[in-house]
This record gives structure tokens, sequence and C-alpha cells, in this order.
């Protein structure tokens, strides 16, 4: 990697500021490991290469390879070796392994058996203070006819956020707090609550609750005391948005759309009916339709993953779209989207096995290694746009008579204008 312009960040350690080389890439900070390690005077030894870099203390063994995501630590108490997935690859920069620094600084303190904080983007900061680490005292359920509570009391002042991961899954953060799990292990869900699992994450506690039904939500209640704080589980109430299915279709959509959703869904399947026998494709779930009226012209869009996805704006076609002749607009542009349907959600016999086991994977920036499992589970959505949208256009076209992009005026003019 070529050289980044390089700055300090002082770390404080009792009396001692010591200077620690950082440095941005891509919005993202990166620290010295070697550097940290001398000002925690903890032993490091670095590959002759230079190539990775071991940083140990008398429990434990922290060693991190460059240009690579994932780090190993290895208890000494219990010989237990453990992978760990960075949110990026560490550099190496002039012969020194930079980490990512939120993450770094987490697997340091572990190490170090003292928590580093960030005090500011310009200082860290070893506690000595034993106060500063937040410890749960108790966790109990409430229950009343219809909500459900989790009341959970901490010694300190509790920081916290909540985070909906997927369906009626819930996860609340607690900030530098710990527990031991075998006091709490007897807790049992209630009420609409289905599942508890309480787990310590790089300095943090994580409650992680499974609702019984996805039309349960969570949310954060805050006590008149800093120390206490409620989760409080209830039934959603009846959604803006109005469901309807057809065979192979489920349309989500509000009520002042409703005069188009008998249309929609009969153009859907019309559309479906002909592609399935010309790909000889037959769709695994029904494929879900949201009708949307927030933009000024209307336009549509389609994924594959997670799941089989169109999004329709209803409001007029953009002014660039008056020159292309087309029989009616939404029979015209479902055809477009399901073809990249059918054809991205075609599966050959290893993305179907696959698929049984991982579904459809989204990639995620934060999480490298999905990248591969999203290729693995849906190859051909990253084939080119040209590849894409050719397919698409000329079905589009085909459909509709006729009547479409490939022999619109538009591109009458554009193939006169290159010949001239």
């Amino acid at each position: 990697m070529l050289s980044q312009e390089i700055s300090n960040i002082t770390l404080v350690n009792g009396e001692q500021n010591n200077q620690v080389p950082v440095y941005s890439f891509e919005g993202n900070m990166y620290i010295s490991l070697q550097h940290v390690a001398e000002a925690l005077a903890l032993i490091y030894n670095k590959l002759e290469d230079f190539s990775a870099i071991e940083i140990e203390s008398e429990k434990m063994k922290l060693i991190i390879t460059g240009r690579n995501p994932y780090v190993i630590l290895h208890s000494k108490e219990d010989n237990k070796t453990r992978s760990i997935q960075l949110i990026t690859s560490t550099h190496v920069i002039d012969k020194i392994i930079f980490a990512p620094m939120p993450q770094a600084i987490d697997l340091l303190s572990f190490v170090y058996e003292k928590p580093i904080v960030i005090v500011n983007p310009n200082r860290l900061m070893v506690i000595d203070d034993e106060d500063y680490i937040n410890s749960i005292l108790d966790i109990s359920f409430q229950e009343n006819e219809t909500d459900t509570y989790l009341k959970i009391v901490t010694k300190n002042r509790i920081i916290s956020f909540l985070e909906f991961d997927y369906d009626n899954n819930f996860t609340l953060k607690l900030k530098h707090t710990s527990l031991i799990k075998q006091e709490f292990s007897s807790i049992t869900p209630v009420g609409l609550v289905k599942d508890i699992q309480l787990n310590n994450v790089n300095n943090n506690t994580e409650v992680n609750i499974t609702t019984v039904s996805k039309n349960c939500f969570v949310e954060l209640v805050k006590s008149s005391n800093d120390n206490e704080i409620y989760l409080h589980v209830f039934v959603r109430e009846d959604s803006e948005r109005f469901e309807r299915e057809s065979e192979h279709f489920k349309i989500v959509y509000r009520e002042n759309h409703s005069h188009l959703v008998n249309h929609l869904l009969s153009s859907a399947e019309n559309a479906l009916l002909e592609l399935m026998d010309l790909f000889d494709y037959n769709p695994s779930e029904k494929i879900i339709i949201a009708t949307y009226d927030v933009s000024d012209y209307g336009f549509s869009t389609t994924t594959t993953i997670p799941q089989n996805y169109i999004r329709i704006e209803i409001e007029p076609l953009e002014p660039g779209y008056e020159v292309v002749p087309y029989n009616e607009r939404y029979q015209w542009l479902l055809s477009h989207e399901l073809v990249h349907i059918v054809v991205n959600d075609q599966g050959s016999g290893i993305e179907s096995l696959l698929r049984k086991i991982l579904g459809k994977v989204i990639p995620e920036k934060t999480n490298p290694s999905t990248v591969v499992y999203s290729l693995l589970t849906n190859y051909q959505r990253y084939t080119p746009r040209w590849y894409q949208e050719a397919i698409a256009v000329f079905i589009e076209t085909w459909f509709s008579g006729g009547y479409g992009r490939i022999l619109g005026n538009f591109d009458e003019m554009y193939f006169r204008t290159m010949l001239l």
C-alpha cells in the first residue's frame, strides 16, 4: 500500500502520555499495533518479513496478520484459540501493521485486562477505575394483559442502544457493561417474549430477544433512574399498508392505491406466465410488489436478495420517456422488472443447495465475507449491467407488442446521430 499521511494520537496510561501513529483511510481510522503495545508495556514480536505481529500478556496472546481481516486470540489459561473478523483488513505501511482503531482498541483492552477508551478523536485513555466498567445487578420480566416488560438494573449509569436484526429479533447493547451469565441462567421468557439470550461481546453486554410473532415490536424505555432501563414488548397496531395475494405475487399497498391492485396483479401474472414458459422458471416464493408515491416521476426497481421484490412508483413517467412508445405503462414496467427477477433468481444446482442453507445473502461492507456467500447464492445478480438491461429491454418491447425502448424514437435518433 502506498504511504499515507500518518499523524499521532495520545494514549494516556497512568502518568505516561505516549504518541501512537494513526491514519485515516476511506473513512476509517487505523492505529499502529506495535506502538500501542509499547505504550502498554506488552510483549510483542514481529515476524522477520513484517507480515504479522504477536502481542501477549500473562494470560492472552493476540496474533494479527498484515493485509488480513482475521485475527487470532489465544488464551494461555485454557489453551483455547478463536478467530475474530475485523471490519476491514489490516494495512502495512513502512513495515508497521495498522488495524481499524475501534476493534483494535477492544482487542487490546481484552489482552491488557484494563479498558482502553476513546476519549476524543485525539486521545485514548487506560481506565484504572473499576467503577468505569458497569455490571448488571438484576434482570426481570414484568407483564400485564397486553404487554411484556424486561427490566434491567445496573451498578452505574446505563449507556445503551437498541437494534432490530430481522423478522422478530431485537438486540439491546449495553456499553462497557459486563455480566456473569450463570447468575441469570434461570431467567425464563414470558408473555410476548419467546426467547432471551445474554452475552458479553467486546466489553459490552448484548441482550438478544426473540418475540412470539412478527407483529410484535420492542421499544427502549428509560427510567427516572440512570441505572435502570426497560424493554417494552408490544403488538403493533394495524399498519397503514394492506396486502393482497395472487398465485405468484403478494402486493403491499396503501389504501389510496387500492384501485390499482387488481390491474397490477393481473399484469404481473400475465408477464410472469410468459417468462416462466420462456425461461423454464418456477418461483420458489411469492414475489413481493410494493407501491409508493414519494417521487416526482414514476419508475420501478427490483432486487432478488434476500427475496424477490419489486418497488413501483406510481407517478407519471419522467419526461424523457415521452419519446418512448409503450402500450400500457404498468404492464411495461412489470415486464421489465420481472425479467430481472427471472434471470437473477434462476439457480444452478450448487446455488439452489446453498440457498436452502444460507438463503440469498446480502453483501455488507462491515462483513466482507458476505460478498463471497452472496456470489455463491445469487451469482446472476452480479453479471454486467449491459447484460441485465439488454435482456429486460428486449423482452419489455416484445411483450408490449413491439412498443418499447428497442424500437423507440429516442433509440432511432441516437443511432442516426452515430451514423451521421
